[in-house]
């Protein structure tokens, strides 16, 4: 895509957005696991690889595609970039199968530090790596979330733009419809970066009314970088302009507006 690079691996879960638009403005993990098993699988079990290695990018790529072991989950939550880290709690959504991950967000969000000593617990307390941390449990749970989605939505306005976007991309990821005109009035803000989040927010929103929302939007950018923007979200996500055949009526909210 030529104004926005979105990855989304395993379930829609780790995401990182790179985009001209912003340049311009069901087992446990078994107790007898050794650290030479987790060096075998491409990461050392005593502590975080090197950033921007190999073994770096595996530790990720298996937690994004849900075949991580608890230890190297572990590993990963050292992370003490708050971005890279909000990135491995939204991709812990891929390990809901693990019943030793589910206990780990829990004690996660109990900061209970005295359970997981080294873990980055600066980092893990506060937004935004909280924020991803409330997401993706509100996600698995599906039910009696009010908690986590009540701290989500009080971090939208945070003074720090990486935790208000990471709030605003945890909003698209649960989907919930109060939360339509909060991405709305965002991706039309002021502020490149937060818009940009809110843009991709409606893309992972995956609702017919999160598509017409970003359609409208699109009137409003439409010969702008922003404009590329919503363009690919509407094209990635809903596969928005239907081909011709399918979009009779040019009047309607289907129409292309090319």
């Amino acid at each position: 895509m030529r104004f926005l690079k979105l990855y989304l691996l395993t379930f829609g879960v780790a995401l990182q957005i790179q985009s001209s638009f912003a340049a311009n403005a069901e087992t446990e993990a078994s107790p007898k696991e050794t650290a030479e098993q987790a060096t075998q699988q491409g990461v050392t079990a005593k502590s975080l690889p090197q950033p921007g290695s190999l073994h770096y990018q595996q530790l990720h790529e298996k937690i994004a595609g849900g075949q991580a072991s608890l230890a190297e989950i572990r590993i990963a939550l050292t992370e003490r970039d708050p971005m890279i880290l909000s990135n491995v709690m939204q991709a812990l959504y891929a390990m809901r199968w693990h019943r030793g991950v589910l206990k780990l967000l829990s004690g996660l969000w109990s900061i209970e530090r005295e359970k997981y000593p080294e873990l980055a617990w600066e980092e893990i307390g506060e937004a935004p790596a909280r924020v991803a941390l409330a997401s993706t449990i509100s996600r698995i749970k599906n039910v009696k979330t009010k908690t986590y989605l009540e701290y989500i939505r009080g971090c939208v306005g945070h003074e720090e733009q990486l935790s208000s976007s990471q709030a605003i991309i945890g909003l698209g990821f649960n989907g919930h419809p109060d939360d339509l005109p909060t991405l709305k009035a965002h991706s039309a803000g002021n502020n490149v970066y937060v818009a940009q989040s809110a843009i991709t927010g409606l893309g992972l929103f995956g609702s017919l009314q999160a598509r017409d929302t970003l359609i409208d939007l699109l009137r409003s950018f439409k010969e702008t970088n922003r404009g590329a923007l919503i363009k690919d979200v509407l094209k990635q996500a809903y596969k928005w302009p239907p081909p011709p055949q399918y979009n009779p009526l040019p009047e309607n909210n289907n129409a292309s507006l090319n």
